[in-house]
């Protein structure tokens, strides 16, 4: 008498015998815009230079200081913002302004715990506006 136990095995299912197929990637802007990362020299407010970084994810844009995060936007609110800035935009330690103080248009202004406020260049703002 044969039990569970002493049963044949039963041949191997076609997704184990079959090789492995690769699937394919996903090129939307979802995809290409994941991790792209903008660095900005600052300087601090003891005058030592130092970098933030923005880093553009699918949803968020987090700001990176000294290695820490601080602050993350969400994404669409971002770019909301950055098209027609008024009011600072603050996330926990992180602040973005228009600093009227260097032109009349007014210019976007990061502002970080040791770093008051730093006015972003043209280029650099036109860049994070296309990651954006």
């Amino acid at each position: 008498m044969r039990g569970w136990w002493t049963r044949a095995p039963s041949p191997a299912p076609e997704w184990e015998s079959s090789p492995p197929r690769e699937t394919p990637r996903r090129a939307g802007p979802e995809r290409a815009a994941t991790d792209v990362r903008l660095r900005v020299e600052v300087v601090t407010t003891s005058g030592r230079p130092a970098e933030v970084e923005f880093r553009v994810r699918s949803g968020a844009v987090e700001v990176w200081h000294w290695n820490q995060r601080c602050a993350v936007f969400d994404r669409w609110k971002l770019g909301r913002w950055l098209a027609r800035p008024s009011d600072p935009l603050v996330d926990d330690r992180a602040a973005l302004s228009v600093d009227r103080m260097v032109d009349r248009n007014g210019r976007i202004a990061v502002s970080l715990p040791d770093v008051l406020a730093w006015t972003l260049a043209p280029t650099q703002l036109a860049v994070l506006k296309n990651l954006v």
